[in-house]
């Protein structure tokens, strides 16, 4: 804008932004010092910056005054083409200059570093060959989008590749304990050998790096899946203490405080973690599904619906969604309805047997009885009302 206070508001922001992005799950940030040479004067193109700083991609923007609001844009380029990625406009009021910085930063670290992940991902699945250990884990975070037996064997096979290139690379082995932890928790009847093989997992990760957020997350959210959410809390506390905006990491706390069923606890922690994949729809739907069963375990049915909504919008191939709400539906008086979303859950899982989705919801209301006895009353119904007639 010219104006002096918005220069020094400006360089501010850069000084957090660099900040807040350098404790983001998926990123490596370079200093603001490293970047101070081009604040001023004729800037040399993208390619050539990129270049010089050894960066993949390049976060520009800029402070200008529009009446009583103070417009701050920033765009995210990849250095190599050119290519803006994402980009965005934030208007706040002048008056609430005060409070404006640390909002921004805060807005600005969360949609990077959820757009960033994306990107690496595409960018991961589309290269044939000659993978690094990074690009391996991207690949495995990119099955979780959908969680099923192929998706997971795919995350376990990435994982095992990425561990192969790098042997101390924690974030590989907390993916591969997560994902074969979701094997165990959603396609195994139990199985102590396998619970054993997912802690081994988990107590590599840790020792390798005990303060990365997204290891921490990931090691909670096997620990959830493994039956032990009393010490995924310690694990998803500490990677929010390090990393508050982490949508991983309130996951997994949500998903914790809901096997334990303290949905009072859970819920804040559900929307939190929303916020943090401000964009990630793809990854959403696990959330929304998983929020629905909190409401479940209070009796709040019509939320659940609402979260099984949006569960199913988010992901139509999830058949957990349309399980769970004909299960809802039926609680409200549905049937019809009922019948039809079990018809679907069904079809788009032909080998999920009645006895596989017990196993299902036993381990989702471990702590609930009388919930998880509706539950599974609703289900055994309208599993024999939805059987095929030869």
């Amino acid at each position: 804008s010219g104006l002096a206070d918005d220069e020094v508001f400006a360089i501010g922001m850069v000084e957090d932004v660099v900040d807040a992005l350098s404790q983001a799950a998926n990123l490596r940030v370079i200093s603001s010092s490293a970047t101070a040479r081009f604040l001023t004067g004729a800037l040399p193109d993208l390619e050539a910056i990129g270049r010089q700083l050894g960066v993949r991609y390049l976060l520009e923007g800029n402070v200008r005054r529009a009446g009583a609001d103070l417009r701050v844009t920033a765009q995210l380029v990849e250095a190599e083409t050119g290519t803006i990625a994402w980009t965005q406009r934030f208007d706040r009021p002048l008056a609430e200059l005060a409070a404006l910085q640390e909002a921004l930063v805060k807005e600005v670290a969360v949609r990077l570093d959820v757009t960033v992940r994306d990107l690496e991902m595409a960018r991961a699945l589309r290269k044939p060959s000659d993978l690094t250990a990074w690009e391996c884990c991207m690949r495995a975070l990119a099955s979780f989008r959908v969680t099923g037996g192929t998706s997971l064997i795919q995350a376990i096979r990435e994982s095992k590749h990425a561990i192969s290139l790098s042997p101390d690379y924690a974030l590989a082995f907390a993916i591969l304990a997560q994902a074969t932890s979701l094997v165990y928790h959603l396609l195994t009847p139990d199985d102590e050998r396998l619970v054993r093989e997912v802690e081994e997992y988990i107590n590599r990760a840790v020792a390798l790096e005990s303060n990365n957020a997204l290891v921490l997350s990931f090691v909670a959210g096997a620990l959830n899946f493994i039956g032990q959410p009393d010490a995924a809390i310690l694990r998803a506390n500490r990677a929010v203490q390090i990393n508050p905006e982490s949508g991983e990491a309130r996951r997994s706390l949500a998903i914790a405080y809901t096997l334990l069923n303290r949905i009072d606890l859970a819920l804040p922690h559900y929307e939190a973690a929303l916020k943090g994949f401000p964009a990630a729809t793809a990854f959403n739907w696990g959330i929304f599904a998983w929020r629905a069963n909190a409401h479940a375990h209070a009796g709040n049915w019509e939320a659940a619906e609402r979260a099984n909504a949006e569960c199913i919008a988010a992901n139509p191939d999830a058949s957990s969604g349309f399980c769970q709400n004909a299960i809802v539906n039926r609680q409200l008086g549905r049937p019809a309805d009922a019948r039809a979303m079990m018809v679907q859950a069904r079809k788009l899982e032909p080998k999920a047997t009645l006895a596989r989705w017990e196993m299902r919801f036993r381990r989702w209301f471990p702590n609930n009885a009388a919930a998880c006895a509706t539950m599974l009353d609703h289900l055994r119904t309208l599993w024999a009302e939805t059987e095929p007639t030869s």
